[in-house]
């Protein structure tokens, strides 16, 4: 006892530091916890999210077709016509694909889009609304929407409700009526409380300079993740905007699973149509990887968290530990002259 009375004593100012550097450590400590805390929250909301279409057994298939396709020596009932001079010939051809693919077994529907959610690729324009505005050079400050251009059975393939009117048809041909189907999120946008159904925009996408229809309301789709707002959409039939047949993304409704019907539908693609450019993935992968960013900034807030709370109660422990042998002569003194357990343990927590 009388050794350790002899130590000398720590200074009021080391003691705040030490301590203050504890401080330091458990607020950082909650800090990062909170942020890793929000941030799974956050994941596990977006998996419950509501996607606007039906994700499983679906497979992408994302084509590109050369422009040498012309001169390709496949069969006749194959051969891409690129560059042709309307463009239909691309679109006859990718009708032919999507009926091969559909008689594939185990494929239950197929149809495609020039992007396909969580998936590169689509445009956006900007759009004049008739009896609104003009759709001519010099005018600013048009709204701007996504636009897809679309085969006829997209969206029962996706399973995307429609919400209003019809949906596209083998009888939006080029030559017909320029129509287009909307987002509920454009509809809301650009006709709250009205009926959007016959009202005409014209955009700047292609060459189609007439004033295009639109005939149907569809569900919103999030796009780009899980966690991205829906954008406000335009649904275009392929068939009258034939510049985007060339590069588009074959969806294919499966009925068994679909990581196996990727592979397949892959071989196939490749023993039938070698001069077309393809990736396979499923849409389960593509959402996975449009959420990539965010299980890394889970993950490394997630390590900070834990790594400042080992931090913190070593530091809690160390500080602790090295007051309590400092006053080991005061507590056994206390101890000699009837001071319970509990007392001393609250001067020592409560740093008195």
């Amino acid at each position: 006892m009388k050794q350790d009375a002899s130590r000398g004593t720590e200074s009021r100012g080391s003691g705040r530091l030490r301590q203050g550097l504890v401080i330091g450590e458990v607020a950082l400590t909650l800090v990062l916890s909170v942020a890793a805390m929000l941030l799974v929250r956050q994941l596990i909301a977006e998996s419950r999210q509501d996607l606007g279409f039906t994700p499983d057994r679906l497979v992408v298939l994302d084509t590109h077709m050369s422009p040498h396709m012309s001169e390709a020596k496949s069969a006749p009932e194959i051969r891409f016509a690129v560059n042709s001079a309307d463009g239909q010939a691309d679109v006859a051809a990718l009708d032919r694909l999507l009926e091969r693919l559909r008689a594939v077994p185990g494929v239950a529907s197929a149809d495609a889009v020039s992007g396909a959610p969580m998936s590169d690729g689509g445009s956006n324009v900007g759009y004049a609304i008739k009896g609104r505005s003009e759709f001519k050079p010099g005018v600013l400050h048009l709204p701007i929407a996504n636009i897809f251009a679309v085969t006829p059975g997209y969206f029962q393939t996706m399973g995307i409700p429609l919400l209003r009117g019809r949906g596209l048809t083998e009888a939006d041909l080029a030559g017909s009526e320029p129509v287009v189907v909307i987002s509920e999120s454009l509809a809301k946008q650009q006709f709250p409380g009205q009926d959007p159904i016959g009202k005409q925009i014209k955009c700047g996408w292609d060459f189609l300079s007439d004033w295009i229809t639109i005939v149907g309301v569809v569900g919103d789709v999030r796009q780009d993740s899980p966690a991205s707002t829906p954008d406000p959409t335009f649904y275009a039939p392929v068939n009258q905007h034939a510049h985007a047949a060339t590069d588009m993304q074959v969806v294919v409704r499966t009925h068994s699973d679909s990581e196996a019907m990727s592979a397949a539908l892959a071989k196939f693609m490749k023993g039938n149509f070698p001069e077309v450019a393809i990736v396979a993935t499923t849409m389960r992968e593509n959402i996975g990887e449009s959420e990539r960013a965010q299980h890394f900034r889970t993950l490394l807030f997630g390590s900070f968290a834990g790594v400042s709370i080992l931090l913190a109660m070593t530091g809690m422990f160390g500080v602790t530990a090295y007051t309590v042998a400092e006053r080991r002569f005061e507590f056994a003194l206390r101890f000699a002259l009837g001071a319970q357990r509990g007392q001393v343990l609250g001067m020592v927590m409560g740093r008195r």
